[in-house]
């Protein structure tokens, strides 16, 4: 992918994520893709596209895998179409994370994430990078929540007990290959709210994770 519609990918960045797992997935199988274009929101700067993709078992057609993406085309030209969805999880007001837990990034982790086929060029051209606005190729969105999402399944996290179900955030600020992130987490029964900070800088807010309840 090259392009999105006539707008450059380097104009495209990662708003917010949500993923729903229904049911324990199988080890092995197929699954079949659909995706299509939920709404779109005009702004002055350009337009959010909400994006919802479901995998489902080539065999049976049971529904496996839920996402919903939003990403934001910079200078795009277009009309509302649809109903737009914000992720609009908070964390609790006037109480401190329940836990913080802190994950290093290395200086090659954006040219390494690539390699899941996301080669949109701010986050690997320094010089398609600093024309979108940002100091150098900033980091994938979903490698951030992917590392924050491995502090919290860790042996050592003090999340909840179970496997995640579902899990939804909103991509607020950039974060940079090197940096340290820090995870903060506030825990309920099944739930835990949580944001992540890259060097100081909120990057992840509204973020939350669903888990299956053992026993229930």
């Amino acid at each position: 992918m090259t392009a999105f519609g006539d707008y450059p990918l380097s104009a495209v960045v990662h708003a917010q994520q949500s993923l729903s797992i229904p049911r324990p997935l199988d080890f092995c199988g197929e699954l079949v893709v659909e995706t299509r274009v939920l709404w779109v929101k005009a702004t002055r700067r350009g337009a959010f596209v909400g994006v919802r993709s479901i995998a489902a078992d080539q065999l049976t057609a049971t529904e496996a895998v839920q996402l919903t993406r939003t990403i934001f085309v910079k200078d795009a030209h277009a009309q509302d179409e649809g109903t737009a969805a914000l992720n609009d999880s908070t964390v609790p007001e006037n109480r401190p994370p329940d836990f913080e837990m802190t994950g290093k990034t290395s200086n090659s982790q954006a040219v390494l994430f690539a390699q899941n086929g996301d080669n949109n060029p701010i986050h690997l051209d320094p010089v398609m990078a600093r024309a979108r606005g940002f100091e150098r190729p900033i980091l994938h969105g979903l490698c951030t929540l992917g590392i924050a999402d491995r502090l919290f399944s860790g042996r050592s996290s003090p999340a909840p007990a179970g496997t995640v179900m579902a899990m939804r955030c909103r991509f607020v600020a950039e974060a940079y290959p090197g940096s340290k992130l820090v995870a903060k987490a506030w825990r309920s029964r099944g739930r835990l709210d949580f944001q992540v900070y890259s060097d100081n800088l909120l990057v992840i807010d509204h973020g939350q994770m669903s888990f299956s309840i053992p026993g229930e």
